[in-house]
């Protein structure tokens, strides 16, 4: 007759403690980063987005890739209502893919109207969101002719990652 007695608080006990666990919190934050980027005009294909941020240095960088080539953006990070500082863009290729030779690297072309403008800085989240339009120029020494540019342009919207040296 105790035995019976013990068993109802006891199942109510197991049944409390299985329905109090936690709930997820959903919030809007992002769960990964992306960037859409056309290179001449043509889509890329199934890219991939990382950002980092540099505390130390206050530089953000968005990396984006595609098969054999990683297009870089790096950039101070702007404070409200300021204009953006140190902009510098490059494009990498390997001639295959996982490969860790270069064989061909087009760096930013000061000489052409270059624009990247921040949409959107969440502090909180580390996450911004931004569009460009780059003019990249072919480096010396990957053959090819020397003046030839890429036009990239395209918009992201990356979570940060920090780190420091």
């Amino acid at each position: 007759m105790k035995f019976r007695l013990l068993i109802l608080p006891i199942c109510v006990i197991v049944l409390l403690m299985a329905n109090c666990k936690k709930r997820e919190v959903d919030n809007d934050k992002p769960s990964t980063s992306s960037i859409a980027l056309k290179k001449n005009g043509i889509q890329w294909a199934e890219t991939t987005a990382v950002g980092t941020f540099n505390t130390e240095d206050s530089i953000v960088s968005v990396l984006g890739t595609e098969n054999t080539e990683t297009f870089y953006i790096r950039f101070k990070k702007p404070v409200y209502n300021t204009r953006l500082d140190a902009l510098d863009a490059f494009s990498l290729i390997a001639p295959f893919f996982g490969s860790a030779a270069i064989s061909d690297a087009y760096r930013l072309d000061p000489t052409k109207p270059n624009r990247l403008q921040i949409l959107a800085m969440d502090y909180i989240n580390k996450r911004i969101v931004g569009d460009f339009h780059l003019h990249l120029k072919r480096e010396e020494g990957y053959g090819g002719e020397e003046d030839e540019t890429n036009i990239y342009q395209g918009r992201f919207d990356v979570i940060l990652d920090e780190f420091s040296f």
